[in-house]
């Protein structure tokens, strides 16, 4: 619900009891705006340009006199002085009743004054994650000794540990640890990652671990912790697409979904393809133009659920959503994938 009033000395009234941000608007009386993001202030008062309150989701739109300009003014009243101002409101109410003068110019002077600095939260940066392990495992190249059937590792291997430094959202369950083994076979080869107990031995190769039992597809996420903010459950997913994306070799080659978090990641991944592929990816550009790419993360009673684009150059542009529980251990259940532009490489590994 939106109130609004003018200071007429006669008919003063609001409710605070939850005042958590004050500042100028330099939209106008009817168009009100909540702005995170303190900026230089100009006393509102001076140049006359309307400013708001914002009461938990009601706001109360007030102008201090009748001038329409609109100069920038936006100014925050930090959470240690809001019991102040809350007074100052009730003095108001006060002032409407009594008809005084010197109480609605306190209530100005109050309301109009520049506020104490504020930091201003840093915005989400949904590429960095999917950049990071990119940058981690890019240029691998693949060992020759891996390439064979239960191929042994040296431990000169990469050591996807490495992962939590750039998915800083995410930790492995206390007393396990994140590994691999190599899977090959004369149509392709990749790593299979999975969770062992910390202390305890590696599997030797692919054919340990299947005779262990704990094959199922994506286990390991069960003993992958986050630390229960949307940029965490947006990482649960990164780890769970691009984390056994290295060391491909042939045909495991084309796992090389990507995912797209902007128009501006969209182009970068358009060098990428073009540097591989034979078809233009104009195509997929043309029919993204318009598209919102990215991330959606909707927390949904005891689920969370995370939309995200990707592309490949075998598959297109797709919009992929999963749904996870919002307790550890954090559960991929029903996903759907929705192919939004079709794209082939031109090129079969």
């Amino acid at each position: 619900m939106v109130a609004k009033f003018f200071f007429v000395p006669a008919t003063i009234s609001l409710k605070a009891s939850s005042v958590t941000a004050l500042y100028c608007s330099r939209e106008g009386a009817n168009t009100a705006r909540y702005s995170p993001y303190p900026l230089s202030p100009l006393p509102c008062c001076w140049n006359k340009s309307p400013f708001s309150i914002v009461i938990m989701n009601t706001t109360a739109q007030m102008g201090c006199g009748s001038d329409n300009s609109r100069k920038q003014a936006d100014l925050m009243v930090p959470r240690p002085f809001i019991s102040f101002v809350r007074r100052v409101f009730l003095a108001v109410n006060l002032a409407g009743r009594l008809r005084s003068p010197l109480l609605l110019l306190a209530f100005l002077a109050a309301a109009c004054s520049p506020p104490v600095a504020t930091t201003a939260p840093d915005p989400v940066c949904w590429r960095c994650p999917v950049e990071g392990m990119a940058a981690l495992t890019g240029n691998l190249q693949t060992p020759e000794h891996l390439l064979q059937p239960d191929a042994v590792k040296t431990g000169e291997e990469f050591d996807v540990s490495a992962y939590f430094e750039v998915l800083d959202r995410l930790s492995m369950e206390q007393g396990y640890v994140l590994d691999y083994v190599y899977w090959y076979d004369d149509m392709g080869a990749h790593p299979v990652l999975y969770a062992r107990r910390a202390g305890e031995p590696p599997f030797e190769d692919y054919s340990a671990y299947v005779a262990a039992g704990d094959v199922a597809p994506l286990a390991y996420l069960d003993h992958v912790q986050l630390d229960g903010s949307a940029e965490g459950f947006f990482q649960l997913v990164v780890l769970r697409l691009m984390g056994e994306q290295f060391y491909l070799w042939w045909h495991a080659i084309m796992n090389d979904t990507s995912i797209i978090t902007s128009q501006t990641s969209l182009q970068v991944h358009r060098q990428v393809v073009e540097g591989n592929c034979t078809e233009p990816f104009d195509p997929v550009l043309a029919g993204a133009s318009r598209l919102a790419l990215e991330p959606r993360v909707r927390f949904e009673g005891d689920l969370v659920s995370v939309s995200i684009h990707t592309s490949s150059g075998y598959s297109g542009l797709q919009r992929k959503t999963f749904s996870i529980s919002r307790d550890f251990p954090h559960k991929f259940g029903d996903e759907s994938t929705e192919t939004l532009v079709e794209y082939f490489c031109g090129v079969v590994p």
